[in-house]
């Protein structure tokens, strides 16, 4: 368990040493990932780097992990985006069928739809802030709309 810096100066103080070692916890998020993934041109290679992704991401008791975490959209999770590059990989390896092609159309509508959708409440937010600043009441409101126009996921 991590100190608190009043626990941390404490223990400090006690041990006689003065030094100030700060913890620090490194992150990579999963937009690097996808970035240093799509940079390798060997297939084997990432091919390598997913498989060592997906071995240290699971773990072997299964039973105490829901099946599905519950995220933001819009966010990814290490086991999706190892389960999206396994599904391309296959992809890539087998013939496209209709059927694929199909389901990919779909998929592409829905995402058409959801934009168009966002698109929608952007431009009524939007019409909002300009009537706000055309009444002269816009310093007060419009920059909680802009927040929440900020605040939108998009794609």
């Amino acid at each position: 368990m991590l100190n608190s810096d009043s626990e941390r100066s404490e223990s400090e103080n006690s041990s006689g040493r003065g030094s100030s070692s700060k913890l620090s916890l490194n992150v990579i998020d999963n937009e690097k990932v996808l970035e240093l993934l799509q940079s390798i041109k060997d297939t084997e290679i990432k091919a390598q780097i997913i498989d060592k992704i997906s071995n240290t991401s699971i773990s072997k008791d299964k039973d105490h992990i829901p099946e599905k975490i519950p995220t933001k959209e819009g966010s990814y999770i290490m086991a999706e985006v190892k389960n999206l590059l396994l599904e391309r990989r296959k992809m890539i390896s087998s013939l496209t069928t209709i059927i694929d092609l199909k389901k990919e159309i779909d998929n592409l509508k829905k995402d058409i739809v959801r934009l168009k959708e966002k698109n929608v409440v952007i431009e009524v937010r939007l019409d909002a802030i300009q009537s706000l600043q055309e009444l002269g009441y816009a310093s007060e409101l419009s920059s909680s709309l802009e927040r929440e126009i900020n605040s939108l996921d998009f794609m």
